[in-house]
């Protein structure tokens, strides 16, 4: 079979390199006879290279392409062969007759084929990025033998180690347009290919989450332009059956992806073209309603900004109400709705999060629905573990996992176990919340999942901070931003978030205050509360470090408001960070009052990791009473955590006049507090610091 000559491989290449490939170098050397002058300018690299991938090496092609370089920009060249192959012509007569267009030669080789051929091949031009031979049965009753002479024929190829065919596009533009001729045909031949890729995709649902799922996705990507071109032929037309067949599967895809442009384009598509179609077909409207609802609860996944999700959750519940007034049964479509309307206030209002949770679980245990009711567990045990309430968090998380495993949902499995290791981190169980995390990280590799193995080298990477190792902390949140930067359009956030805990206790403070920054512009954009409150915090921190108490005392005061009002598991983190500055100020009652704040939160929610950030500032305060052995005490306390050990924040703003302070202790007295504090509980102590500000205010 003959083939193109060699076409650049990357979009990436720069000018100087796209020259060293045969199908550049024709291109070039055609140009420059037809305008000796002719020159690349700059940016014409790219459209060059968009030039032999279209014509994929032809050298008809590409000759008749670089004939017209004396008239027209690359960029207007590439678009029109893109559009069309009425460019691709000469009027030079000194070459066949047949060489005069493409379109000269390609109708010399049509002429050849039989009738049974062309229709054929005009059918089969219904397709994008190749097909199977099921397919081309299915869709246009092309039988193998046709087939077979079609390739002899050199209209189609065959890739063996593939087993699908492919049309080169020019070839496939050239057919396309001889199908095009009978509308009637085409559209019937369209809705055809729709039908059969959206029955594809309804086929393939469940297996999506059992453990072949990555080989799933992997088949779904081969024929993604497939599916692309049928769904957006079936959203055009309005066919509801199709888009109901291939919804759900289609974005449980995109989201496992991480394609969140993709996922929303195709629910955009969805919505107008079922909108377009309700007041024609009003005797199957209720059902038509209640899709249309769940094509904007999906769209809610593909969605970043929290006002925009909610005014699509607001109008799918509108929707589904319509739906209902009929009597038409809605109990799937309302469990989802409740589960995304859980996911919209997720981070803003936990109670109303897991009311939501609880509402979706309960409809969808009802339905006989498990994949639902393990999602929907799964998401109530991550918001009761930010609410800090760790045993329901544990019980909830329990059950998605027994879940899971029983309909060998393995994203699931992932899933459930990093948001487990989150409940462990937060109660100071590092090594256990390190396995765990790896555990799910090495699912989520396995699956070849991005977004999750992303979203789980983000807590991991917390978890590496608050156990002190700050390297491993910053190297982990790097990985997860570069994985979600490169996905495109997937909320970051965290990963930022993660990245701002690890450089500032490495006391890269330039770094933390970049980071920071950027969390908070996104965060405030996002109307993301929590996100707030962190980057508030970090920027706070390195004012305080930097020595401009004022400008910490603002970001503090504000991120420990913003954690208070959510009651975020954490909220004693900002307002020990505030003691901290306080006390530098001067306002050594407000600090007390503040760290006792602090304490009682972490004590409410039995957080260890919240306590350990606490004992530095308990210390401090501690000395300034007088009262140097009790200081030293605390001190040796805090310095059992590695997140304040290893820490050079830590250091800078407590620990080193802690250090001095043990320094002019007589040492045995030194030794002494160190050993009993060695020896101090957790809990206790910080029962005894509360007991003391509240008996002194």
């Amino acid at each position: 079979p003959l083939q193109g000559l060699e076409v650049p491989p990357s979009r990436d290449l720069i000018k100087d390199t796209i020259s060293d490939y045969a199908a550049a170098q024709l291109f070039l050397n055609i140009a420059r006879r037809t305008d000796p002058d002719f020159y690349l300018l700059p940016g014409d690299g790219q459209q060059l290279l968009n030039i032999c991938r279209l014509v994929e090496g032809m050298p008809l092609g590409l000759e008749l392409a670089a004939s017209w370089v004396s008239l027209l920009p690359l960029s207007e060249i590439a678009a029109e062969i893109e559009n069309s192959l009425d460019l691709l012509r000469t009027d030079n007569y000194d070459v066949p007759e047949r060489h005069q267009s493409m379109q000269a030669a390609l109708e010399t080789s049509w002429r050849r084929l039989s009738p049974d051929q062309q229709l054929s091949f005009q059918q089969l031009t219904i397709f994008r990025g190749g097909f199977t031979r099921r397919a081309a049965l299915k869709v246009t009753g092309s039988k193998l033998p046709l087939l077979v002479t079609l390739t002899n024929k050199s209209w189609l190829s065959y890739d063996r180690q593939n087993n699908r065919y492919h049309i080169h596009e020019l070839l496939r533009q050239y057919g396309s347009g001889k199908l095009s001729s009978d509308k009637a045909k085409e559209l019937k031949l369209k809705e055809k290919h729709s039908a059969y890729f959206c029955s594809y995709l309804k086929q393939r649902e469940m297996a999506l989450i059992g453990p072949q799922q990555q080989e799933m996705a992997a088949e779904i990507g081969d024929e993604i332009d497939n599916i692309h071109h049928g769904w957006r032929n079936a959203t055009k037309a309005g066919y509801r059956r199709h888009i109901d067949k291939g919804l759900n599967c289609l974005c449980r895809f995109y989201r496992r992806e991480g394609r969140n442009s993709d996922g929303r384009n195709a629910c955009r598509l969805a919505v107008e073209g079922l909108s377009q179609q309700a007041a024609e077909q009003t005797e199957d409207n209720p059902v038509r309603l209640a899709l249309l609802s769940r094509v904007l609860v999906w769209e809610t996944f593909f969605v970043n900004e929290v006002d925009e999700r909610v005014r699509l959750l607001d109008t799918s519940q509108g929707l589904l109400d319509q739906a209902v007034s009929t009597g038409h049964d809605t109990r799937f479509e309302q469990a989802f709705l409740f589960q995304a309307k859980a996911r919209a206030v997720g981070m803003i209002d936990f109670d109303q999060a897991i009311q939501m949770g609880a509402r979706a679980q309960k409809l969808y245990q009802e339905l006989g629905d498990p994949l639902g009711e393990s999602e929907a567990l799964n998401f109530m045990g991550n918001r009761y573990t930010f609410l800090g309430a760790f045993n329901e968090a544990h019980e909830a998380l329990s059950k998605s996992m027994k879940i899971s495993r029983q309909i060998k949902d393995i994203h699931g499995i992932g899933d459930t176990t990093w948001n487990l290791g989150i409940v462990y981190q937060h109660q100071g169980k590092y090594e256990e919340s390190e396995a765990l995390h790896l555990q799910g990280l090495r699912i989520s590799r396995d699956l070849q999942n991005q977004l999750l193995e992303s979203n789980i080298l983000t807590v991991l990477s917390f978890t590496y901070s608050w156990s002190g190792k700050f390297t491993a902390a910053r190297e982990t949140a790097n990985q997860s931003l570069a994985i979600k930067r490169h996905l495109g359009g997937v909320r970051f956030l965290w990963s930022l978030i993660a990245l701002c805990n690890a450089s500032i206790h490495l006391g890269q403070y330039g770094e933390t205050k970049a980071q920071a920054t950027e969390t908070l512009q996104f965060a405030r954009q996002g109307g993301q509360s929590t996100e707030e409150g962190y980057a508030l915090m970090y920027l706070g921190n390195v004012a305080h470090a930097g020595g401009d108490s004022a400008l910490a005392l603002i970001y503090l005061e504000k991120s420990a408001r913003i954690m208070t009002e959510m009651r975020y598991v954490y909220q004693a983190l900002p307002r020990a960070c505030l003691c901290l500055v306080l006390r530098t100020s001067g306002k050594g009652r407000s600090a007390r009052l503040n760290l006792a704040r602090a304490l009682r939160s972490a004590i409410e929610i039995h957080s260890e990791t919240a306590v350990m950030y606490c004992l530095p500032a308990a210390a401090l305060l501690a000395v300034d009473e007088g009262r140097r052995e009790r200081a030293s005490e605390l001190y040796s306390l805090a310095q059992r955590f590695g997140h304040i050990a290893n820490s050079h924040w830590f250091r800078q703003v407590a620990c080193q006049e802690l250090d001095d302070l043990r320094a002019t202790l007589p040492s045995k007295v030194a030794e002494a507090a160190e050993a009993r504090g060695r020896e101090l509980d957790v809990w206790q102590t910080a029962e005894s610091l509360v007991a003391q500000v509240e008996a002194a205010s």
